[in-house]
């Protein structure tokens, strides 16, 4: 397994799932701290990134 193949399948893993990021208090803008009203930018710049690795995997079929 390539050292970049874990967390495209971490990502991949969550499914359709809204990605909360908690872990950084200090920053409420880029995790969502819950109590102070965080933004989790973090989790929705995830999320679009989460689409664009499942459309690479997708085989379209080519017109013969």
């Amino acid at each position: 397994m390539d050292q970049q193949d874990r967390p495209v399948k971490i990502l991949l893993g969550t499914g359709d799932a809204t990605i909360v990021c908690t872990g950084c208090a200090e920053s409420p803008y880029w995790w969502d701290t819950r109590a102070e009203g965080g933004r989790n930018r973090v989790g929705r710049l995830l999320e679009p990134v989460r689409a664009e690795l499942r459309a690479e995997r997708v085989s379209w079929p080519t017109a013969g």
